[in-house]
């Protein structure tokens, strides 16, 4: 990652992971301080998948308890 303010390299000083990454850098040359922001984007594919899984999972699920009875 390069400094916005001087072009420098930089170095993460904290970072906290979730379903959004913050990074804490400081620039190695002009000690200028900044935050960048990573987050998980699901394209459709994915987001279709995990639905369709989902759905059959409880179909399965809903099967498997009313026989238990």
């Amino acid at each position: 990652m390069i400094c916005p303010k001087c072009a420098g390299k930089t170095a993460v000083k904290c970072k906290i992971n979730g379903t959004v990454n913050n990074r804490y850098r400081t620039c190695l040359e002009c000690g200028h301080k900044f935050q960048t922001v990573e987050a998980i984007q699901f394209d459709n594919y994915w987001s279709e998948y995990a639905k369709e899984t989902y759905e059959a999972n409880k179909k399965e699920f809903v099967s498997e308890q009313k026989k238990e009875r």
